[in-house]
C-alpha cells in the first residue's frame, strides 16, 4: 500500500476547507489513482468520517460546510490496490460566514452568428451561506469604434436562483458581428458577491454559409474519411444539400499540378461526413465541402466535349454527351470526368481546404486529432496484420489509450503498441487474452504518434478490440504516469491470471505463473516444466486434452505456444493419440516421430 501523504495543511472559509499536500514516499509499486480527502465532524468517533472529495493533483477543495463548526481531515493515496496509509488528523474550524467564490467551469457555446449561451457550475464554496443568485457580463474587445468602446464591461441582469428555470446559464444577444468579446461571472450570498471568475473569450463571426470545421478523422491506403459541421443560420437560406467536392494531384502532368476540383458526392443536409473510395495508395488529395440551397442549382462545365468553356446545365450537359455518344465520338476519359468537374462559382461559399496523403501500407489506417477511436474488426480477421496510427494534438507528448473491449485468442493473438518517431516504431507494450475494461496505457516520449499492431494467426479469431484515445501536453518537469495498471492483466472467465494459486498480475499487464502454470494467462498446465530432458524433446509429437491442445490448429509442438510476427499458429500440441499417429505416418514427426501424452 502507499505510505502517507505528507505536509497536510488546512485553511478555512465560513463554508470551506482548501486542502493541500505533498505526495507519499512510497506508492508500493503501484500507479497512483487518486486522492481521497476524508471528513467527518467533530467529536464523532476517529476512523470514521465520509470522502468529501477526490482528487488526482496534490490539493482539494471542500464546500458546503457549516460556518463556525470543527472538522477533522485527512487524505491518502489510492492505488490499484486500494486505500493507503492515512494522514494524521488535522483539525480545522470554519469561519463565519464569508463571500462565497466564484462560479466554476465558465463555457460558451454559440447560439447563432450573434447570439452566445453561457454556463457555469456553483461555486465550490458557498461561504457557508446559500448562493441566492448569479450574475454575468460581457464586454468587446476588438474592434473598438462602437458604444462599447475601450472594453466597458456590460453586467446582464441577475439570476436569482429561487425564481429562474435555469439559475446556471445566461444568453448574451445582438452581439456585433466579426468582432471578440469576453465574459465572466460571479455569485452572491448575503455576505456580498464573490470574485468575478477568469474571463473567457468569444469570436463572433459574419455568416458566410460555408460549411464549418472541414476535417479528415481516418484514413488508409485506398479511403479517407471526411467530415464537416453544418454552417451557421443565413437568414432566408435553406440548406438542402451537401457536395463534397476532391482535388487529385497529378504527378504525371507536365508540370504537375492540380486537376481540378470534382464532385465526389451530393448528400443531404442531414449528413456531415462521407468516405471517399476508390483512392490510390500514396494518393495526394484534397477535400471540402459546399453547401447547396434553393438559390444555388446545381452547374457542370462541358467543355470537356469542347463547348470551349460554355455552362451547361446536369439535364443539358448530359444531353450534349449523349448527342455526341450517338454521332459515333468516343467519349474520351476527359470527357467522363467533365460529367463531375463543377463550376465552383456556380455554388454556395466552399469550406476551407483539407490536404491528405493516403498510406502506402494497404493494412495501415491513420486516425488523428486531439481524441478519437480506434476499432478493429469483430471478430478480426484470421492470419493477419492489421495495423493502426494514432496521430494526437500537435505538441503532444502523451498518449492515453483506453481500452473498453479487449478479447483476443491467448498465445497467439496479439495487439502490439508502440511508440512512433521518425526512426520508426518501438514496441513498449504486448498483450493478447481477455482483458477486463476499461483499462489505460500511458505512451509518453516526446512525440505525438503511437502505433497498434494486431497479429492475429489462422486459429481462433475473437472479438477484436475497442479503444478511445486522449492525447496531453504535459509541461517540462511533469511527472509521466506508469504505462498500465493493474486492470490490463489477462482474465479467462473474469479471474485475473487464472486465480492467485496459479500466477500473479504485474503493473505493466503481465502474469508471472507459478506452481506448474503457464500460458500467457495462466491457465495452461506445463507439459514438461523445469527438467532438463525438455530441452532434448525436439523430435516429438506432443499430445495434450483439450484445452492445451487441438487437432484443428495444433502441430504436435511440445512447450508454451509463442506468437509469430505475422500469422500462423504455432507450438501448440494436438488433441488426441490418433491425430498425432497419422502426423507421424505422414513424415510430420522431427526425426523420430516419437510420441507423448
Amino acid at each position: 500500500r502507499a505510505s502517507p501523504p505528507l505536509a497536510l495543511t488546512v485553511t478555512t472559509t465560513g463554508g470551506g476547507l482548501y486542502c493541500t499536500w505533498q505526495a507519499p514516499e512510497d506508492m508500493g509499486g503501484r500507479v497512483l489513482r487518486n486522492y481521497r480527502v476524508y471528513l467527518r465532524a467533530f467529536g464523532t468517533q476517529p476512523g470514521a468520517g465520509t470522502v468529501a472529495a477526490e482528487s488526482s493533483t496534490l490539493s482539494a477543495t471542500v464546500g458546503g460546510l457549516q460556518p463556525s463548526t470543527s472538522y477533522y481531515v485527512r487524505v491518502l493515496a489510492v492505488t490499484g490496490v486500494g486505500e493507503g496509509t492515512t494522514t494524521a488528523e488535522v483539525t480545522a474550524t470554519t469561519l463565519a460566514p464569508t463571500r462565497p467564490s466564484a462560479p466554476r467551469t465558465l463555457t460558451l457555446v454559440k447560439v447563432d452568428p450573434s447570439t452566445v449561451k453561457a454556463s457555469w457550475l456553483a461555486p465550490s464554496d458557498n461561504g457557508g451561506a446559500e448562493v441566492g443568485r448569479y450574475q454575468l457580463r460581457w464586454r468587446q474587445t476588438l474592434p473598438l469604434a462602437n458604444a462599447h468602446a475601450a472594453g466597458v464591461w456590460v453586467e446582464r441582469p441577475e439570476k436569482a436562483v429561487c425564481c429562474t428555470e435555469d439559475p446556471l446559464s445566461d444568453t448574451v444577444a445582438s452581439l456585433p458581428l466579426d468582432a471578440s468579446f469576453q465574459l465572466s461571472v460571479r455569485s452572491h450570498n448575503w455576505k456580498g458577491y464573490s470574485d468575478w471568475s477568469a474571463a473567457v473569450d468569444y469570436v463572433t463571426e459574419l455568416p458566410t454559409g460555408k460549411p464549418e470545421q472541414p476535417k479528415v478523422a481516418s484514413f488508409a491506403a485506398e479511403w479517407v474519411d471526411f467530415s464537416w459541421n453544418h454552417p451557421s443560420p443565413v437568414s432566408g437560406i435553406i440548406y438542402t444539400h451537401y457536395l463534397v467536392l476532391l482535388n487529385r494531384w497529378d504527378a504525371a502532368a507536365v508540370p504537375p499540378a492540380w486537376s481540378g476540383w470534382e464532385l465526389e458526392v451530393e448528400v443531404p443536409a442531414t449528413v456531415t461526413k462521407h468516405r471517399v473510395y476508390g483512392l490510390s495508395p500514396g494518393a495526394q488529395v484534397r477535400l471540402a465541402v459546399a453547401a447547396r440551397n434553393t438559390t444555388a442549382p446545381s452547374r457542370r462545365r462541358a467543355d470537356a466535349v469542347g463547348a470551349e468553356g460554355d455552362e451547361y446545365s446536369d439535364a443539358e450537359y448530359d444531353a450534349l454527351v449523349a448527342a455526341a455518344v450517338a454521332e459515333g465520338a468516343a467519349e474520351s476519359e476527359d470527357a467522363r470526368r467533365g460529367r463531375r468537374l463543377l463550376d465552383l462559382s456556380a455554388l454556395g461559399p466552399i469550406s476551407g481546404e483539407v490536404e491528405v496523403v493516403t498510406a502506402l501500407d494497404p493494412d495501415l489506417e491513420t486516425v488523428q486529432g486531439d481524441t478519437g477511436v480506434v476499432e478493429s474488426l469483430s471478430p478480426y480477421e484470421v492470419d493477419s496484420t492489421a495495423a493502426w496510427l494514432i496521430k494526437g494534438a500537435a505538441g503532444a507528448n502523451r498518449i492515453a489509450l483506453t481500452f473498453t473491449t479487449f478479447e483476443l485468442e491467448c498465445d497467439r493473438d496479439a495487439l502490439e503498441v508502440s511508440k512512433v518517431n521518425a526512426s520508426g516504431w518501438f514496441a513498449v507494450w504486448r498483450g493478447g487474452c481477455s482483458r477486463p475494461g476499461p483499462f489505460t496505457l500511458q505512451i509518453s516520449g516526446g512525440t505525438n504518434e503511437v502505433g497498434l499492431k494486431l497479429l492475429s494467426d489462422s486459429s481462433v479469431q475473437a472479438g477484436g478490440f475497442s479503444l478511445s484515445y486522449d492525447s496531453f501536453i504535459d509541461g517540462i518537469g511533469a511527472v509521466m504516469p506508469q504505462l498500465a495498471d493493474d486492470a490490463a492483466c489477462p482474465a479467462l472467465g473474469g479471474v485475473v491470471c487464472a486465480g492467485d494459486t496459479r500466477g500473479d498480475c504485474g503493473t505493466a499487464g503481465e502474469c508471472t505463473c507459478k506452481n506448474g502454470a503457464t500460458g500467457e494467462d495462466c491457465s495452461a498446465e506445463a507439459l514438461c516444466p523445469g527438467h532438463a530432458l525438455c530441452a532434448r524433446l525436439g523430435d516429438v509429437i506432443a499430445v495434450a486434452p483439450p484445452p492445451y491442445g487441438s487437432d484443428v490448429d495444433g502441430d504436435g509442438s511440445l512447450g508454451v505456444p509463442q506468437l509469430r510476427e505475422a500469422g500462423g499458429a504455432v507450438g501448440k500440441p494436438l488433441a488426441t493419440l490418433q491425430a498425432a499417429i497419422d502426423l507421424a505416418d505422414a513424415g510430420g514427426g522431427l526425426g523420430s516421430g516419437a510420441i507423448i501424452a
